[in-house]
């Protein structure tokens, strides 16, 4: 069976669920076992409404990437709802792919970049995999926080 393309993959579970919302598992625990429980949790009674999943390093760095991290994304993708890392790459190509190939055999369905790190020697060869993986790539455009006007807005 043919893997779907992470944006139809997207498309897929937003109409299923008639819903755009991507559930930001962003948060400040510190605690292993709770962190694991609390993301879980909100996974399991939140998975009607919500057309995707993005994680951050807020999980990654105390959980693990390929432990506790993993089983988040497989209890997601057990819904059938697709799992962004929200991972802004940001480096040149070799660390920028070294990256990206780790995020994906993790499981993720897509990851973030950022593009002011250039396509030659920066995003390309992220690319390449992603498309060569039916993965995906969200650029950052911009930032929310309050600083992003420093950077994005100079003139």
């Amino acid at each position: 069976m043919k893997r779907l393309m992470f944006r139809e993959q997207m498309e897929t579970s937003s109409r299923r669920r008639n819903s755009n919302i991507v559930l930001a598992l962003d948060f400040l625990e510190s605690h292993k076992e709770k962190l694991l429980r609390k993301s879980l949790n909100l996974l399991e009674e939140l998975s009607e409404l919500i057309c995707a999943v993005k994680i951050n390093r807020h999980l990654v760095l105390p959980l693990g990437l390929f432990d506790g991290v993993t089983k988040i994304v497989d209890r997601t993708h057990d819904l059938e709802i697709p799992v962004i890392m929200d991972c802004k790459i940001n480096d040149i190509s070799s660390t920028n792919l070294v990256i990206a190939e780790n995020y994906f055999k993790a499981g993720f369905d897509g990851i973030t970049v950022n593009p002011t790190v250039g396509w030659e020697d920066g995003l390309k060869p992220v690319f390449k995999l992603a498309h060569r993986l039916s993965k995906g790539i969200i650029t950052v455009v911009y930032m929310s926080h309050k600083g992003a006007q420093e950077f994005y807005e100079q003139k």
